[in-house]
């Protein structure tokens, strides 16, 4: 259908020297598909260039000149108006209903699309490639997103896609495969546990340890590892001694994994550590006096 609109394309873009825009509101059709037809057709369009000196020459806004104030923001404004007046246009005066500005609001692309667009974008590079915002420009994409979340509205139907994007097997089964090649580079490991803070009950422990000088200090932010494994404190006094606060929903495997309590142990002193294991049930009712023998004399019965 659009095909047949390419003779009357050609008289209003190369005789009457109609912009693209122009053609495209006169006709009833998108800028991109008037261009897409005269490509396939064979015809060159104008550069840009080319198109603001025409532009410049029959006294018409130009494109690339963006408006900087309220006035010339008013002045476009009320040309546009005067241009849709001048040619009748059928959608003037018309407005999309609430039905249809919602369903243009959320419409999803199909997988297939997406999937086609991936691929026509995979050897084509990205305009941003090697460049980067401006300090200006980073502050307020940062204010317009800060006032977009303000909005509970656009804040829960946010975390609704979110949440339906994270349950998607393929998306639950890249990101076990992204974790786990994270997990096995120490550096990266050490990046993913720098934001970790201490628990309620390694706070406990920590207070302790701190209250009574005793030669221990917190590692569980990743400040410290043993082949793969992150303990919470470590000895300080040269002593190859670790102390890890398990709790039992994490750490009550029973098989001799990396989370349990035995698996550990083998693997620290692989390295030469021992390890000291208080579980959280335990420090929850323990006294002062019975966590510094503890860890003071972590192998007395």
């Amino acid at each position: 259908m659009l095909i047949e609109i390419l003779p009357r394309i050609i008289e209003l873009y190369f005789k009457q020297e109609y912009s693209i825009k122009q053609v495209a509101i006169t006709l009833g059709t998108s800028e991109t598909s008037t261009q897409r037809i005269l490509k396939k057709a064979g015809y060159k369009l104008r550069s840009p260039s080319e198109a603001t000196k025409l532009a410049f020459n029959k006294g018409r806004a130009i494109r690339n000149h963006s408006p900087k104030t309220l006035e010339h923001k008013r002045k476009l404004s009320v040309a546009q108006t005067q241009y849709l007046f001048e040619h009748d246009h059928q959608f003037l005066g018309r407005h999309h209903s609430t039905a249809t500005k919602t369903k243009l609001k959320r419409r999803q692309v199909s997988l297939e699309t997406r999937v086609k667009l991936s691929a026509s974008c995979k050897d084509r590079p990205s305009s941003m490639l090697g460049k980067h915002h401006s300090e200006e420009s980073k502050t307020k994409m940062s204010q317009t997103r800060k006032k977009m979340y303000e909005n509970p509205t656009f804040r829960a139907e946010m975390l609704k896609v979110l949440k339906e994007w994270s349950s998607r097997p393929e998306v639950i089964e890249k990101r076990k495969l992204a974790m786990a090649r994270r997990v096995r580079d120490p550096i990266e490991l050490s990046k993913m546990l720098s934001s970790r803070r201490p628990t309620d009950l390694e706070a406990k422990l920590l207070a302790v340890i701190e209250k009574y000088h005793l030669p221990y200090k917190y590692t569980g932010d990743g400040s410290f590892l043993i082949g793969r494994l992150n303990p919470d404190f470590v000895n300080t006094n040269s002593e190859k001694i670790a102390i890890e606060v398990f709790g039992g929903h994490w750490h009550q495997d029973k098989t001799d994994s990396i989370r349990s309590e035995d698996g550990r142990r083998k693997i620290l002193r692989e390295y030469g550590w021992e390890l000291v294991v208080i579980w959280g049930d335990e420090l929850k009712s323990m006294l002062e006096e019975a966590i510094v023998e503890k860890i003071r004399w972590p192998w007395k019965k």
